[in-house]
């Protein structure tokens, strides 16, 4: 009775914490109808720190007359007795991987029978579609659309059966795998499905003081960076830096030469969402950091200095060093083609990032041979409706604005509009970056209003993205104070 007098509000987190399980809501409200001294609050923050071990769901009402006994954890013991045997040797492994991922979010089903393969032997469907009909029929998953979900307090009881974190290191090393191949497809929608089970894998992982638990914040902060969250992304890389700093020289040197590595990408990483905020100086430091690593690292461990290179290019092109920044870009270019080959993606990357030198020194038929040649490989790796490709077809709009081919540069900047909206949606960095420039060109074609819409839609993203000061900003209200 006495919570009658408590506001819904202060209840609904309480529900939440047991999942609305109705048992666990009979043993809950029997707790608190005889502990009058503790507060629904105060109970919330004892069962976050372990709710199967409370005595409110373990035995409590053994001890009550409150009603019949009853214990929750007694409940599950006898669920996971019924696994027993080499036939449910799979369903177990299942239940203990859905306990590492998210709670009561869908797991895609070849995703879980991924993380329950006993060595790299693929897990087949006939018998992965078994061991789920067993696990629901136990109640052990929830079946839902889009995979197997997993109650919030069986969450708890699979973690609890995992002393050895076996589940939770292929888990971990499942999602790392899976979400690094969504970042290198480009787009973002594949890392969708994966992104809570990442988060919470990562959590997890690094709480168990697991190697990967950088990787998966290393993912999880590209992912965040190509959506634009940019503070996302950089908390996501600030804790991939930790976690490399923290365990570095504890092993082996060969361990301890990866995880220099480990801490070179992550600093890269975090340079270019600083970048990108507008922090240059900052970007800079991190990019510097990383290319020293990397460049006194074994041999083995240089394949990602290209990459590295052209972020450091990139900064000192906005610093105005076009000079450094063509001979950084120029070196990876050399890099890459030596490992990959005259058309690969990297090496158009470099071509491409060779071009935006080159027109800024006012190279114009040099920068459009650089675009069109990133174009050609690029359309080739990644086919015409790719973030990558527009990126190409953007460059070579604004040579034709430069070299007023006015209807070319507005055909092919709309286009390159058109592939960000469908990748990212309406309101993304990417598509302010191509609203920008196409309201430029409408501008030159004497199109006041059509220059207008677009310099100010462009505004708008970039103000919902970026900080105030960001010089993105101050360059589309440069061009809106041109037309007024």
């Amino acid at each position: 009775p006495r919570l009658q007098a408590e506001a819904e509000a202060a209840l609904d987190p309480l529900c939440k914490q047991l999942g609305d399980l109705p048992l666990a809501l009979f043993l809950a409200g029997s707790y608190l109808h005889e502990v009058q001294t503790i507060s629904a609050a105060a109970y919330l923050a004892e069962l976050q720190a372990g709710a199967l071990t409370h005595e409110s769901l373990v035995d409590w009402t053994e001890h009550t007359a409150t009603g019949p006994a009853a214990s929750l954890l007694a409940n599950y013991d006898l669920l996971w007795q019924r696994l027993e045997g080499e036939a449910n040797a799979l369903a177990r492994r299942m239940f203990l991987a859905a306990g590492w991922c998210a709670i009561n979010t869908p797991v895609p089903q070849e995703l879980l029978g991924q993380m329950a393969q006993e060595d790299e032997t693929a897990v087949k469907a006939s018998h992965l579609a078994r061991a789920l009909t067993r696990l629901y029929a136990l109640g052990l998953l929830e079946q839902a659309q889009g995979g197997p979900k997993i109650h919030i307090l069986l969450g708890e009881f699979a973690r609890s059966l995992e002393k050895e974190h076996t589940a939770l290191a292929r888990c971990a090393g499942v999602l790392a795998q899976e979400s690094f191949q969504a970042n290198q497809s480009g787009l973002p929608a594949k890392f969708a499905e994966l992104r809570p089970h990442v988060q919470v894998a990562a959590q997890w992982a690094e709480a168990a003081r697991m190697a990967s638990a950088g990787t998966l914040w290393n993912n999880l902060g590209f992912h965040l960076h190509d959506l634009a969250d940019y503070a996302g992304a950089a908390q996501a890389y600030q804790t991939a830096l930790r976690i490399a700093e923290h365990t570095v020289g504890q092993d082996s040197a060969m361990l301890a030469h990866r995880q220099q590595v480990r801490i070179a990408k992550a600093a890269n990483n975090l340079g270019t969402v600083l970048h990108d905020l507008g922090d240059l100086q900052g970007a800079m430091a991190q990019f510097e950091r990383a290319l020293a690593i990397l460049e006194s690292s074994p041999e083995e461990n240089r394949a990602a200095i290209p990459s590295m290179l052209n972020n450091l290019a990139g900064a000192k092109q906005d610093l105005g060093d076009l000079d450094g920044a063509l001979a950084a870009y120029q070196r990876a270019l050399k890099i890459d083609e030596a490992l990959h080959g005259p058309a690969h993606p990297a090496v158009a990357l470099d071509i491409n990032n060779i071009g935006s030198v080159l027109s800024a020194q006012g190279d114009l038929l040099g920068a459009l041979d650089a675009y069109e040649r990133a174009l050609e490989i690029d359309e080739q790796v990644f086919g015409q409706e790719h973030p990558t490709t527009a990126v190409d077809i953007a460059n070579i709009g604004s040579i034709f604005h430069k070299l007023g081919s006015l209807d070319d540069a507005r055909t092919a900047i709309s286009r390159a509009l058109e592939i960000n909206e469908l990748v990212f949606g309406l309101e993304h960095p990417a598509v302010a970056k191509d609203a920008n420039r196409l309201g430029g060109v409408l501008l030159d074609l004497g199109d006041l209003e059509g220059a207008r819409a677009a310099f100010e839609r462009a505004l708008a993203i970039y103000e919902k993205f970026l900080p105030p000061e960001h010089p993105d900003i101050a360059g589309v209200q440069a061009n809106l104070d041109e037309i007024k």
